[in-house]
């Protein structure tokens, strides 16, 4: 695991990584992110009080490589761990955000890489952002009114890094 104080972009880093050759599981956090993004090249606010969590993940440990597929075997991964560690229950709506009494506490975006001449999938880079203790006051307004954080600011149960570990653990741990 690798971890920053900021970055623009964890996902950006975990590619860069990917490219040079980085193995399945690798991570790459950050306190806060300047450039976090979203599907569609969405921003994403990223503050500090957030998770930001990039992981590569290596096609050939994967049963299932369809985007569907991974992307909702790592919502349920994030779901998974937050229900276990707090007892709070996110569900995911649309594809890639995980909500809590109908606010947005977590997006994930997935990346790859391929070969070009062989159309080989080389990597793939899921990116998690969690609102984990964000002061939901201080996001823009737009964001404000669809955004919620796991914990009330300073009020968190657990910490940011068991939840960390136990997300990293669950992907890594278990394939789609």
């Amino acid at each position: 695991i690798s971890v920053y104080d900021s970055l623009e972009s964890t996902s950006d880093k975990a590619k860069e990584l990917a490219v040079k050759g980085a193995s399945h599981g690798t991570s790459v956090v950050a306190v806060k992110q300047t450039g976090g993004r979203g599907r569609k090249d969405h921003s994403f606010f990223s503050p500090e009080g957030g998770i930001y969590l990039s992981i590569i993940l290596d096609p050939g440990e994967l049963t299932d490589t369809d985007s569907k597929a991974v992307t909702s075997f790592v919502g349920s991964a994030v779901i998974n761990a937050i229900n276990e560690l707090t007892g709070i229950e996110p569900y995911i709506d649309g594809i890639n955000d995980l909500y809590v009494d109908g606010k947005k506490i977590c997006g994930i975006l997935l990346e790859s890489g391929s070969e070009y001449d062989s159309n080989t999938l080389q990597w793939i880079v899921a990116g998690i952002g969690i609102n984990f203790d964000s002061d939901i006051s201080k996001f823009p307004k737009d964001v404000k009114k669809r955004a919620s954080s796991l914990f009330v600011s300073g009020k968190a149960t657990i910490s940011k890094n068991m939840l960390i570990a136990k997300i990293i653990e669950n992907i890594t741990d278990c394939q789609p």
